[in-house]
């Protein structure tokens, strides 16, 4: 028993490391001026970065096994790149990931990422079958402090919001309570 509590604990620990590594980066990218340049060879390839993203997301929660996380591609494969910084877009991804799985809440369920063109912008899709957000939350989730969670700071989801529309793009969710959501 003691040493699931440590197991347990451990994983916490883990989680909360990572969040912070992936909140401070944003805060600090926050600072700094992006590029307008579309020119591809300085732009980050997001199939690579969502490719290596799930890995280590698999990894990450590999005590998880009835929770499936899968990518699908709709599009040419070699027409997805970004001038949002890869270590951004991976922290924002990376944080709309976490939060499906604790919207799973330990069960089995499936977290699919989207990725595809509309309109010549690039379109990444998290998508999860948990227990979705409530309705009166709707208006609340991209406020800065705004959480949920116990441990939460309700950064997560505003730095993502701020980061995509500072380059041009726009964020958004659909969610039914008991269905799911989809950022």
């Amino acid at each position: 028993f003691a040493s699931l509590f440590l197991i347990r604990r451990n994983n916490r620990f883990l989680m909360s490391l990572n969040r912070i590594e992936e909140i401070s980066f944003n805060l600090l990218k926050n600072y700094r001026q992006e590029s307008t340049n579309h020119d591809k060879s300085d732009s980050e390839n997001i199939l690579s970065l969502l490719e290596n993203l799930i890995l280590e997301k698999q990894i990450e929660y590999r005590d998880k096994p009835n929770i499936e996380l899968q990518l699908q591609v709709h599009g040419n494969e070699n027409n997805f790149y970004s001038k949002i910084n890869r270590g951004s877009l991976k922290g924002i991804v990376s944080n709309l990931i976490n939060n499906s799985y604790e919207s799973l809440d330990q069960k089995s369920g499936s977290i699919k990422i989207f990725l595809s063109k509309e309109q010549n912008h690039n379109c990444i899709e998290v998508r999860d079958d948990g227990k979705g957000i409530p309705s009166g939350l709707s208006d609340k989730l991209f406020l800065k402090g705004f959480t949920t969670k116990e441990f939460g700071n309700g950064l997560g989801l505003f730095n993502a919001r701020k980061i995509i529309e500072a380059a041009g793009g726009s964020m958004s969710f659909r969610s039914e309570f008991t269905e799911g959501a989809s950022f």
